[in-house]
């Protein structure tokens, strides 16, 4: 029992997916590691913690387009682990403030994708963050997941 524990945290530490060595947080490591990130996102299994946070400061320093893409992983995470990042975002209040008000543009716009696919995502989110709402144990929490869901 107690080795299958360390393999499993061995192997959960593995996949967490930020730069090495302090290296510079770029949208080189955010390309190279898009599949790791997904995964880290998508596995419930994983504390998506470093990942998120990463992808966090990714879009505080954004240039560019590359807030738009970043922002996708937020709606995953949000769909799948909105506990990891709304708790994140608390260390962030001033980005998570200007990441809300981008919301319409970023995720709810229709760049010619299946406007169904769109209005699936949102609802996705919505239900998530009330399900979130329901046993989120700080009112700061509910208060973002309730700005992300009026946005």
């Amino acid at each position: 029992m107690k080795i299958k524990l360390r393999l499993l945290i061995l192997f959960a530490s593995s996949i967490f997916v930020y730069p090495q060595n302090g290296s510079k947080i770029t949208s080189e490591w955010y390309h190279d590691n898009k599949d790791k990130i997904i995964y880290s996102i998508k596995d419930t299994t994983v504390n998506s913690g470093p990942t998120l946070d990463t992808l966090i400061n990714i879009w505080k320093n954004r240039d560019g387009v590359i807030g738009a893409e970043v922002t996708q992983y937020f709606v995953l995470a949000l769909i799948n682990k909105p506990n990891q990042i709304i708790k994140l975002f608390t260390k962030y209040p001033k980005s998570f403030d200007e990441w809300v008000d981008e919301i319409p543009s970023n995720i709810l716009t229709d760049y010619g994708d299946d406007p169904y696919i769109i209005s699936d995502q949102r609802n996705q989110i919505i239900y998530a963050l009330k399900k979130y709402k329901a046993i989120a144990d700080e009112s700061r929490y509910k208060k973002m997941a309730t700005k992300i869901i009026d946005n």
